[in-house]
């Protein structure tokens, strides 16, 4: 399994990665992951946010 980072921001209908199913290393179907909707960059208050929010729920 390959993971790819997707960056910010994403447009909705833009292609962001692949779904590949595959059977005794055969390659039996594929399909591309579509952004469902837009999604912006996050701001400063946005990301001060998800560390302390982080900070709080460390080993939850």
């Amino acid at each position: 399994m390959a993971l790819n980072e997707v960056k910010a921001p994403v447009k909705k209908g833009q292609v962001v990665g692949s779904i590949v199913i595959k059977q005794g290393g055969n390659e039996i179907a594929k399909t591309d992951l579509v952004a469902g909707a837009d999604c912006g960059e996050a701001g400063m208050w946005t990301l001060f946010k998800r560390t302390v929010k982080n900070w709080f729920t460390f080993g939850e």
